[in-house]
C-alpha cells in the first residue's frame, strides 16, 4: 500500500514539474455579462504643449487595438462620461505620461464600477515606448493582450526569465 502511494506521489509531483504554466481557462469576473468595453485615457505631463493631442492618438490606438476580433463594441469616452461607471461597461484606463527620449510611459487597467468581487487586482505590466512609431503599437497590443480575455492564446503565460 506504501509502495503504491509513493508511487502515485511520485507519478504526480513528476508530472507537475514536467508540465509549463497553467494558465486561466476562464476570465475574471470582471468580464462577467459585460456588453462593452470603454476606453478612457489620461496623458498628465506638464512638458507637452498639448498632452490633449497625445491623449486623444494614444485612446484612438487603444480603440483600434481593442476592437480587433472583439466578440463585444470597444468605444473611446471622455472624462466624465457616465458610461465608466455603467454596470455592463468595462472600462480600460489608460494613464500615461512622456518621458525623456522621448517615451511615453504608459498602463493599462480593466476597471468595472460593480460589486468588489470583479477587482483585478494586478493588470498589463507598466510599459514604455518612443512616442511615435510601430513600438508604440506594439507595446499597446503586448498590454491589452494580457487584459482583453478575448487576445487570452496572445499572452505570455508564466514567469519569464531575466536576462
Amino acid at each position: 500500500m506504501v509502495g503504491k502511494r509513493r508511487a502515485t506521489i511520485v507519478a504526480i509531483v513528476a508530472l507537475l514539474l514536467g508540465s509549463g504554466p497553467v494558465t486561466a481557462s476562464t476570465p475574471t469576473l470582471l468580464w462577467q455579462d459585460a456588453r462593452q468595453v470603454a476606453v478612457l485615457c489620461l496623458v498628465a505631463d506638464t512638458r507637452l504643449v498639448n498632452p490633449r493631442e497625445l491623449q486623444a492618438d494614444l485612446c484612438r490606438r487603444v480603440v483600434a487595438d481593442a476592437s480587433r476580433d472583439a466578440p463585444l463594441p470597444v468605444i473611446e469616452i471622455a472624462h466624465g462620461d457616465p458610461q465608466v461607471i455603467d454596470a455592463h461597461t468595462v472600462a480600460l484606463l489608460v494613464h500615461a505620461s512622456v518621458q525623456e527620449g522621448p517615451l511615453v510611459a504608459f498602463t493599462i487597467r480593466p476597471f468595472r464600477a460593480t460589486v468588489e468581487q470583479t477587482a483585478q487586482l494586478f493588470s498589463a505590466a507598466p510599459r514604455a515606448a518612443p512616442l511615435s512609431g510601430d513600438a508604440l503599437d506594439a507595446a499597446i497590443d503586448a498590454s491589452l493582450s494580457e487584459i482583453l480575455p478575448w487576445r487570452a492564446d496572445a499572452a505570455p503565460s508564466g514567469a519569464q526569465p531575466l536576462d
